[in-house]
């Protein structure tokens, strides 16, 4: 998993967590809508870190970490 930054104005995130709370309560294509809306956020973005975590759920990730 990675970690990331950017500062954004509060009105920004105030229209965004606006656009994020209706795209979650969307009863048709509700993970599409959420990851649109979230990609209007996810940019510019600045790395600050990384961290790995066993998943068990899957087959090698041990592995692959």
């Amino acid at each position: 998993m990675y970690l990331a930054e950017r500062e954004i104005s509060e009105e920004r995130y105030q229209e965004w967590a606006e656009e994020s709370r209706v795209a979650k309560l969307a009863l048709q294509n509700r993970e599409e809508e959420v990851a649109r809306v979230d990609e209007k956020i996810e940019v510019e973005l600045e790395l600050i870190g990384s961290t790995a975590i066993e998943d068990r759920l899957q087959d090698k990730v041990a592995d692959t970490i």
